[in-house]
């Protein structure tokens, strides 16, 4: 209820033109003693990630879901994931006050799964009764190329 038991984290985001200096960032980021968290490689290759592994299951909802969506996931086999909370974007026609746009408050759910575990995960979250309204959020999935545990030395 404090948010005692809370830990904060950063989101780094890299958008790279080519993946020949991936090898180097992750490299950099593992190397690093002080940092926790997981470092992945994701790829806008279709054809090339046919056969990955891991996906990276992504939520963007209003705000207040991403329990719900969690327990969802982990009911279907999910370990764990990340909710990052983030802002929309007006549309053109959207609600004003004062002149201010008025931009509902969002959160990012992001659950790195296996492959194999994808589909239920994604299924699950799909059929949850409080995402069933217009505009609630969207679902999307990415393969992932390779990503590490950070802070323990184990690479995947």
């Amino acid at each position: 209820m404090l948010g005692l038991g809370d830990k904060s984290r950063d989101l780094v985001l890299v958008l790279l033109k080519d993946s020949s200096c991936a090898d180097s960032i992750i490299s950099a980021a593992k190397a690093d003693s002080v940092l926790t968290g997981v470092c992945a490689l994701l790829d806008s290759d279709e054809e090339k990630n046919m056969g990955a592994k891991w996906k990276l299951v992504t939520i963007i909802a209003n705000t207040g879901y991403s329990d719900d969506i969690m327990h969802a996931a982990r009911e279907a086999g999910a370990e764990g994931g990340t909710i990052v909370h983030a802002r929309g974007t007006a549309p053109a026609n959207g609600e004003h006050f004062l002149g201010v746009d008025i931009v509902p408050d969002k959160e990012m759910v992001m659950i790195l799964c296996p492959d194999e575990k994808e589909a239920r995960i994604t299924d699950a979250i799909r059929n949850l009764d409080c995402l069933q309204g217009k505009g609630v959020g969207i679902l999307y999935s990415q393969a992932v190329e390779k990503f590490v545990n950070l802070g323990n030395g184990e690479k995947k």
